[in-house]
């Protein structure tokens, strides 16, 4: 898209004249120039057609006429009195360059823009994280506009090399501040390193073996916190857990870190993660049961076959189901909280699943490790049996809950047994069951 046009044409006494016009979107004007044939040679005419179009600078002539048209206020490019042979060129060029100039004026607007981002980074002493983010930004915006074809080409590779050379600043302050990491890094590297060494060397030589556990989990808080590269990371808290192995070995006996075993986390947390998907499908089961049932008893008082006091057993049934499945969706949200958790856990890389797994097996030995002794067991079991029983209820009490049983005892309910039978974890009643969320937890 050229911002100069040559073409012939004739003035106002019919007479031909070469029309040379030339946009300055700078200022939305265009410049037209009108050479008489007489004083056109064809080596002027053959410059101005094609080094003149092209950008080249040209020499003209004396005796040319020159004048100005506003592009936003003129119907035409040209005056009245000029007439051109192919005035469809003339109004093709106008329609272009009312792109252009919309074209610099965006350009400008990014020069604007560039030239206060290099200001701001010329005074930095320090990397800037988020001047580089926002030159980022601001170069994915240029690049959006060279896609659309909204820049010209010339306009997108001055600002390129401008963006450039303001990554090329911030990329030699970033490398200076990378030194210092590396350097801060491997002095952390080193003085973990060494404290691992005497704990190791303790371990070996069983030299207070009680207090390494403590020791081992303060270390291993501390160096979360700590500045080091990922590689000089994944050493320390290897090392670490090799650790805690040890000790827990020396402590112990060498069974119990297998006794944590079985399998690989992520095998783990896939039998783990089946065991809960299964639990939630019986649960889902046995609340579409509740329900069933609800939706039978309503239509059971819909039917006003029933009498008064079967009324009130229904009622009665109601809300015992209603209580029944507001407390098994309470135990399907805890459930479905925790399928939630093993998602992203399936989802974490292999190493970070390994380090959150070994830390809570270390901070559970430690609790072992804390647990009371065998005296303070047995004390506590002599305790519970010198507790007198409370007394006796009263007789009134005896007699309504005696009522009350042989009314239970003349009420079938088939739904109870129905949901024993297919969901006997749920059965908190009786303390060796264990419960279903509980299993899948």
């Amino acid at each position: 898209m050229k911002s100069k046009l040559v073409l012939w044409g004739n003035d106002a006494n019919d007479t031909k004249v070469l029309v040379a016009l030339q946009l300055r979107p700078e200022d939305n004007k265009v410049d037209v120039w009108t050479f008489p044939v007489s004083m056109v040679t064809d080596e002027f005419s053959r410059t101005m057609l094609h080094e003149w179009r092209d950008g080249s600078e040209v020499d003209f002539p004396e005796g040319f006429t020159h004048l100005e048209r506003d592009l936003a206020a003129a119907d035409t490019l040209l005056p009245d009195d000029i007439k051109v042979d192919k005035l469809d060129l003339v109004q093709r060029a106008q329609t272009e360059w009312h792109f252009l100039v919309l074209s610099h004026k965006l350009n400008m607007l990014y020069q604007s823009e560039l030239d206060a981002m290099h200001d701001r980074i010329s005074k930095l002493e320090n990397y800037d994280q988020g001047i580089w983010d926002e030159l980022k930004t601001f170069w994915d915006k240029v690049r959006e506009q060279v896609a659309s074809r909204n820049l010209m080409r010339e306009q997108a590779d001055m600002l390129r090399n401008s963006i450039n050379d303001l990554f090329t600043q911030l990329k030699n302050l970033r490398s200076l501040v990378d030194d210092e990491f590396r350097q801060s890094a491997t002095q952390n590297f080193e003085k973990y390193s060494t404290m691992l060494a005497e704990i190791e060397t303790r371990i070996r030589e069983q030299i207070n073996t009680s207090d390494i556990f403590e020791e081992l989990k303060k270390l291993q808080t501390d160096f979360k916190g700590v500045s080091v590269s990922r590689d000089m990371r994944y050493q320390i808290w290897d090392r670490i857990d090799g650790a805690f192995k040890a000790v827990k070995e020396k402590r112990f006996g060498s069974s119990y870190n297998s006794s944590f075993a079985g399998g690989t986390v992520g095998e783990r947390i896939s039998r783990r993660y089946e065991g809960l998907v299964s639990a939630i499908d019986k649960m889902q089961e046995s609340i579409k049961r509740d329900r069933e049932e609800l939706e039978m008893q309503v239509k059971k008082i819909a039917s006003n076959t029933v009498g008064q006091l079967e009324m009130q057993i229904i009622e009665a049934k109601m809300n015992m189901i209603k209580t029944r499945v507001s407390s098994k969706e309470e135990k399907l949200a805890e459930m479905n909280g925790t399928r939630s958790e093993l998602d992203a856990q399936k989802s974490r890389p292999p190493r970070e699943r390994n380090e959150e797994s070994n830390n809570n097996r270390n901070e559970a030995a430690a609790t072992t490790a804390a647990a009371p002794t065998a005296p303070a067991v047995a004390e506590v079991q002599e305790m519970a049996v010198k507790t007198p029983e409370p007394e006796a209820k009263a007789p009134a009490i005896e007699e309504a809950k005696a009522e009350v049983q042989e009314m239970a005892v003349k009420t079938p309910e088939p739904e109870a047994k129905a949901f024993e039978a297919a969901a006997p974890a749920m059965q908190s009643s009786h303390p060796d069951d264990a419960d279903a969320a509980d299993l899948a937890f």
